[in-house]
């Protein structure tokens, strides 16, 4: 079992991924939301 990686130990662009990532989940979420509760 190997243990999870510090946050430290990724490079910039993994971490600017994940950035973009979580805020694409976001503003997707949001965007279905608006469909769903117009």
């Amino acid at each position: 079992m190997s243990q999870p990686k510090p946050l430290m130990n990724y490079s910039p662009g993994a971490l600017i991924f994940m950035g973009f990532m979580v805020v694409a989940f976001i503003l997707a979420a949001g965007y279905l939301a608006v469909l769903v509760l117009e």
